[in-house]
């Protein structure tokens, strides 16, 4: 990224602007923070809508989201790492994904790649950090 890790960070935890950026994303609702004061918040899209939270804040550095809504077929966690590269930074983002049901698991791997919504998300966000 040609911005500084605290400008990437800003835009990774802006979740009420997530729409305005990832054409996934139709509307954000705010949720009540965790019992550990981390940000809750559910996403709309085409597909219907998932509730996420933050797992983990280390900003600018760290910051770790997860899906926080049981009765999906899937769930897991993002990790965003951002190092200083210069003028800019680098952006390692791990996925850590649980597939629960055989149908879905096949979907993902045969049909929609298990990558694609990380590369989705970093496209987007590239064009959006591209500003």
């Amino acid at each position: 990224m040609a911005q500084p890790p605290g400008a990437v960070w800003d835009v990774l935890t802006d979740v009420e602007l997530f729409p305005a950026w990832r054409p996934d994303v139709s509307q954000v609702e705010r949720l009540p923070a965790t019992a550990a004061g981390l940000a809750r918040w559910r996403e709309y899209g085409r597909h219907g809508h998932t509730t996420y939270e933050v797992v983990e804040s280390d900003p600018p550095h760290r910051l770790v989201t997860g899906i926080a809504d049981p009765d999906l077929p899937y769930g897991g966690t993002w990790t965003f790492t951002l190092t200083p590269a210069g003028p800019g930074c680098a952006l390692t983002v791990t996925e850590r994904g649980e597939v629960y049901q055989p149908l879905y698991r096949a979907v993902s791997h045969y049909v929609t790649g298990e990558g694609a919504t990380v590369h989705r998300f970093l496209a987007a966000l590239a064009h959006r950090m591209a500003r």
